[in-house]
């Protein structure tokens, strides 16, 4: 575990959007870039864990670096395309790019993030994040059908927006988009309805 620490100074040299976003047709003034989703998600996995194991404030600092400017994008989670501006050395997530340019961070939950993040909220003094990411839960359906016609259900989203919100009517949608049946199940679906449905029996019962 030790040894993945910091394995975000490798983006000096690699940039993990390199094929799909290249930096001549995104621009950026950061020394690198990365996705919020799933690559910080990831990387704020790590330094958790060596926070939590070695009692290290660096990497307390770190995750709080991040949590912050992510807070401080024009729309939170939404910001941007995917890349956003990352420096290593600080921690901290930039975007310079075109104002109106947003994306739905679909990596983002469903590959480990929102597991890493309901751990690593309740540990950490961020409120400015904790606004930014209930934003995100609220707002996640819609503006993934707005931006990319993505109808894929990230129902631990809602949940957690219902559950914070103590709001019936969300609630009510997704037990019935837990329960509704399905036309066909890939391997994909069935492994996130399963999160999903462990997610919402705890919260929202």
């Amino acid at each position: 575990m030790h040894a993945q620490t910091d394995a975000d100074t490798l983006l000096w040299n690699l940039d993990p959007m390199r094929l799909a976003e290249p930096r001549e047709t995104f621009p950026c003034s950061a020394p690198a870039r990365l996705r919020i989703g799933p690559d910080w998600m990831a990387y704020a996995g790590n330094w958790m864990t060596e926070w939590e194991r070695t009692g290290n404030q660096q990497y307390y600092q770190k995750i709080l670096a991040g949590m912050e400017s992510i807070a401080e994008l024009r729309d939170g989670l939404f910001t941007g395309n995917k890349a956003l501006g990352y420096h290593p050395s600080t921690g901290r997530i930039s975007y310079d790019g075109p104002q109106e340019l947003r994306n739905t961070n679909h990596l983002l939950t469903i590959m480990g993030g929102f597991e890493v993040m309901n751990e690593l909220m309740p540990m950490m003094n961020c409120p400015a994040f904790n606004k930014t990411w209930l934003d995100h839960a609220r707002r996640y359906r819609e503006m993934a059908l707005k931006i990319s016609k993505n109808k894929f259900p990230v129902r631990r989203l809602d949940a957690y927006a219902a559950w914070n919100d103590r709001d019936p009517q969300r609630m009510n949608f997704v037990w019935k988009a837990l329960t509704a049946p399905a036309k066909g199940l890939s391997t994909n679906e069935a492994a996130l309805w399963s999160l999903d449905a462990i997610y919402t029996l705890e919260v929202i019962p």
